[in-house]
This record gives structure tokens, sequence and C-alpha cells, in this order.
């Protein structure tokens, strides 16, 4: 076997090797009884990753389950009542917006554009003061810096906050609610 390069045999048998060790876990051996009970023994801290990589495995299949699940039965019932939607009831027009309401949840369709770009924005600390005596109040923006030019910041009054990459004196007295 190469240096750095796993066969498909040698795969085949550390898939296997974890299988074990996750049953061995499920039974309830502790971790560092399963890294000692292997030939060749392995570290506790290897087994222990094994383990959380199993269970992130899983609850990432679980979820991805649980919302193509959802999906067919939001599509169940709207299908039940979409006729009588377009129809005029109602009844069945607010059903039918509460469903696709909740598909649009299901499958994140109702992101703001700021979080759909992959930018996330936070205020930094506040505790600096300017030469004037006045706060200083940084607006941390991380992620894609296009994303961020495409998307602009507004404040409380819709007005656009132009950002640039010097920290801005507060220029008003911050209101707290």
């Amino acid at each position: 076997m190469s240096h750095g390069k796993i066969s498909g045999e040698e795969r085949i048998k550390r898939r296997q090797r974890d299988i074990d060790i996750v049953a061995l876990r499920t039974q309830g051996h502790t971790l560092d009884a399963i890294a000692k009970s292997l030939d060749p023994p392995i570290s506790f801290q290897r087994v222990s990753q094994i383990v959380a990589n199993f269970l992130d495995d899983c609850a990432h299949e679980t979820v991805e389950l649980m919302r193509a699940l959802d999906g067919r039965r939001i599509d169940e019932m709207l299908s039940a009542v979409y006729e009588r939607a377009v129809n005029g009831d109602l009844f069945a027009i607010d059903r039918v917006v509460r469903l696709l309401e909740r598909r649009a949840r299901l499958y994140g369709l109702d992101v703001q554009p700021a979080a759909a770009a992959g930018v996330t924005v936070r205020f930094g600390s506040n505790a600096e003061i300017d030469e004037a005596g006045r706060p200083v109040v940084r607006l941390i923006i991380e992620g894609s810096p296009e994303a961020s030019r495409k998307t602009p910041l507004r404040d409380e009054r819709g007005q656009t906050i132009e950002v640039g990459t010097e920290p801005q004196p507060v220029t008003e007295k911050p209101t707290i609610n």
C-alpha cells in the first residue's frame, strides 16, 4: 500500500471498524474501553470523533428526511384544498396561503437578502470613545464583500448606511428602548 493513499480494501475495513465502534458505544461501552479493545487499538479521541461523526451524519440525514416528508405532506394538503381556493372558497384560500408560507419556511424561501447572500451583520463593542468624547459603534459585516455591496444596509428611518473601513463616530445620542 502506498503512503497517503487508502486502498479500497482498507477503506472497507475502516468503515466496518467505525460501524463496530458505534455498535459498541450503543451497547453502553465507554469510549476508552472501545479504543483499547480494537486491534490495533486507536486513541480515545479518535473513537470519540468516529462516534460524533456518525451522530452528525444521522442528524443531517434525519433532518433532510423529515424535510422531504413534511414537503410531501404539504403538497398533499395543498392538492386537497387548492381547487376550492381558486374557486373562491375563503377558508380554502386561507389554508393554501398558510401551507405555502409553511413550505417557504421549510425550504428557506423567506430568507432575508443579507442572510441569503451569506452576510452576517452585527454591532461591535461601543466601549470606544472618540476624541470628542462620543461613543464609537462598529458595524461588522462578515461574509462575502461582493454580497454586502449588493445588499444595502438601512437604518431605522430607511436611509442607506454607507459602510467604510474606518470607524465612524455616533453623531446622535443613541436611544435605548
